[in-house]
Order: C-alpha cells, then sequence, then structure tokens
C-alpha cells in the first residue's frame, strides 16, 4: 500500500515544482525519508523467528519512512541523464 502514498506525494510535489523531472522528485523523496521513527528509535523488521524483532537494515526498510513536508522543500535534488548546453555550433557523431 506505499505506492498510492508515494504516488501522491509525488504529485504534490510535481505540482509545486512543475519543471521537476521524474529522477528530480525520487531524489527529493529518498534523500530526505526517515531512518528512525518519531521517538528516535530506529526502524525494526521482523526476525524469522516469531515475535522477534532486530533494527531493520535498508534491504528491509528501503529508503525509509517518506516525510512529505521536506520532500517538498529538499533543498537538493540529484538528476539523472545527460544535458547537452545548446549553442550554435553544431554536433557530429
Amino acid at each position: 500500500m506505499a505506492a498510492p502514498h508515494v504516488a501522491g506525494i509525488a504529485a504534490l510535489i510535481k505540482q509545486h515544482n512543475p519543471s521537476w523531472t521524474p529522477s528530480m522528485i525520487a531524489s527529493a523523496i529518498t534523500t530526505t525519508s526517515r531512518k528512525y521513527d518519531k521517538l528516535g528509535d530506529p526502524l525494526m523488521a521482523e526476525g524469522y523467528e516469531a515475535n522477534t524483532l532486530h533494527p531493520s537494515t535498508p534491504f528491509e526498510h528501503g529508503a525509509g519512512i517518506v516525510d512529505p513536508s521536506r520532500a517538498n522543500n529538499p533543498g537538493l535534488v540529484l538528476s539523472s541523464g545527460i544535458y547537452v548546453a545548446t549553442s550554435n555550433r553544431k554536433f557530429t557523431a
């Protein structure tokens, strides 16, 4: 059930920053996510045995808990792709 929530957060970020690419939106969401809960404790995961908990790893919690308010204004976003500056020069391959 995380997909509809993250898609909604991405739509709100796109509305606030219309020039951002999908990779920039994903960067904003992942770089501002939290690895700790609201009490400051690390995210926990269930163990193989019943009723056992241990601190989760990135393979178990992914990027962490999404923080929509921080993701809307992350301060820095990363973009993927190759950008070529436009000029009057013609490039040949």
